[in-house]
């Protein structure tokens, strides 16, 4: 579901390089997304550290530094967080 989601809104986001595949941004949604869910009680911000030094494990391929995958990461995480948390806009 979130990964049908991101495949069709990910090119209207800010930071996505026009012309970009999915696939190079994928990997960076994907981790954000299962991130929070090993993390739920925590925010992006505060495992940020966390995830910069795990990229490199689940880049899965991606041309991304952390630099760059780090949007997509906090955009999937946060779309997460909204979908699980109650209360949270």
């Amino acid at each position: 579901m979130e990964d049908t989601y991101w495949a069709k809104s990910y090119a209207t986001t800010s930071y996505v390089t026009a012309g970009s595949a999915y696939e190079t941004y994928q990997p960076a949604y994907r981790y954000g997304w299962e991130s929070y869910k090993k993390y739920p009680e925590k925010t992006f911000d505060q495992v940020e550290a966390e995830l910069a030094s795990g990229w490199e494990k689940h880049r899965d391929g991606s041309s991304l530094t952390w630099h760059d995958a780090r949007s997509a990461a906090r955009d999937a995480w946060r779309r997460m967080e909204r979908a699980l948390s109650p209360g949270t806009e």
